[in-house]
């Protein structure tokens, strides 16, 4: 048995996994999270953008925690939306004219009592290290723009990688979802149909099938007329991948 003291609190954990050092992390009893880090406002939708505040509680409690949303100055509120299964969504916008700038909206959930929380937390690493936990601020940037594309332009297809935001950015312009695609899709005759195809972030790594043909009809697709855009890549990406030959970096 292992008792702690932290913060004049006394923690004891009473069952020892296996022997030798074992971490222990002490994390808050929520975390809170907003739907994204930063969205566009288009000018031109219905008024005010939606906010989604996602609670995760670690406590078993009988009274709902109330979630609450700051604005900017000179912004509004126009509907708020009480927490109901984990989440409380709010409808804000910006002030018209010169002064519709950009602006940061931050979340915040108080449980009976007065305890307050104004951030949530995951658990990273990888396999074989000790994993950490990261604390990120419920805070997200709404950025105001008068943009307009085509409606139904341009058709996208996209292969994840090991973890991007892009499919939501795409649909933040207004558009529809991109068509999520597999390596098996990467043939010549399947690509015809969009005219953008993104590979997201460390496709290469994701996806060591995509060296050879899947590369090759991505190639023959964008000398053929469309365009392929390639996301950060690592040491998996080689010179037979890209389109032109690349001479190594002088050191």
């Amino acid at each position: 048995m292992l008792t702690v003291m932290c913060q004049k609190r006394r923690i004891i954990l009473s069952r020892v996994v296996h022997a030798g050092s074992q971490p222990v992390s002490f994390t808050p009893p929520v975390s809170l999270s907003l739907s994204r880090h930063a969205e566009l406002m288009l000018r031109w939708r219905e008024p005010g953008s939606a906010v989604d505040a996602n609670v995760q509680s670690q406590v078993d409690t009988s009274t709902t925690p109330v979630v609450k949303l700051a604005i900017p100055d000179g912004w509004k509120l126009l509907n708020t939306y009480p927490l109901k299964d984990g989440t409380a969504s709010f409808l804000v916008d910006a002030p018209e004219g010169p002064n519709r700038l950009s602006g940061t909206v931050s979340a915040s959930v108080t449980f009976p009592g007065g305890a307050s929380y104004t951030e949530g937390y995951r658990a990273i690493g990888y396999p074989g290290l000790t994993t950490t936990n990261i604390y990120i601020p419920a805070k997200e940037l709404l950025i105001p723009a008068d943009i307009r594309l085509p409606h139904g332009y341009p058709r996208i297809g996209y292969l994840r990688g090991t973890g991007d935001s892009v499919p939501e950015a795409i649909e933040s312009l207004g558009q529809n979802a991109p068509t999520i695609l597999t390596v098996a899709d990467l043939t010549l005759d399947h690509l015809k149909q969009f005219d953008t195809v993104i590979l997201g972030v460390r496709t290469y790594s994701a996806h060591p099938d995509l060296h050879g043909a899947p590369t090759q009809a991505l190639l023959d697709y964008a000398r053929n007329g469309g365009n392929v855009v390639v996301q950060y890549q690592t040491t998996e990406f080689t010179s037979e991948d890209a389109p032109y030959p690349s001479a190594p970096t002088k050191k």
